[in-house]
C-alpha cells in the first residue's frame, strides 16, 4: 500500500512522494531520531564563536556577581589561549568539544587512525593547558 510521506529540508522546502507503508514507518523513525539527536547537540553544544565574541564583558565585570566574573575572565583567557593555537589545532579543538565529533570519525575523514588523532589532541590540550598557565 502506498502512502503519502513529507521530507522537510533544512531550508523550509518541503517534498512530498508517495511511498511504500513500511518504509515510511522506517523514514519517520530516522526522522525521529535525527530530530532528537540534533536537539541533544543543541543543548550540550557551545559554539567558539560564543567564546571568540565574549569581548566587551570587561566593562559590566562590576554588576555581575563574582562566579559569571569568573566565567567571563576564564572565558577570555581561553579564547587568548585558543588564538595561540595552529589553525588545524583550533579546528581540531572545535570539532571534537564544539561540534561532537567523534575522533574515530575526524580519523576516518582524514585517513588516519584513531590513535593518531587522540595524540594529536593531547597535544594540543598540553599546549593549551601551557598557554593558560
Amino acid at each position: 500500500m502506498k502512502v503519502e510521506y513529507t521530507y522537510r529540508f533544512v531550508n523550509g522546502d518541503e517534498v512530498t512522494i508517495k511511498i511504500d507503508a513500511t518504509r515510511k514507518e522506517l523514514l519517520e523513525d530516522f526522522d525521529r531520531e535525527e530530530y532528537n539527536n540534533n536537539r541533544t547537540a543543541r543543548r550540550h553544544r557551545i559554539p567558539l564563536e560564543t567564546i571568540e565574541n565574549s569581548e566587551g564583558f570587561e566593562g559590566l565585570n562590576d554588576n555581575l556577581p563574582a562566579q559569571e566574573y569568573e566565567k567571563t575572565e576564564m572565558r577570555a583567557a581561553l579564547r587568548k589561549a585558543v588564538e595561540g593555537l595552529s589553525p588545524q589545532q583550533q579546528e581540531l579543538i572545535d570539532r571534537i568539544f564544539f561540534e561532537d565529533i567523534q575522533q574515530s570519525e575526524i580519523a576516518r575523514e582524514e585517513g588516519v587512525s584513531r590513535a593518531a588523532i587522540t595524540q594529536r589532541l593531547n597535544r594540543v590540550l598540553e599546549k593549551l593547558k601551557k598557554l593558560l598557565d
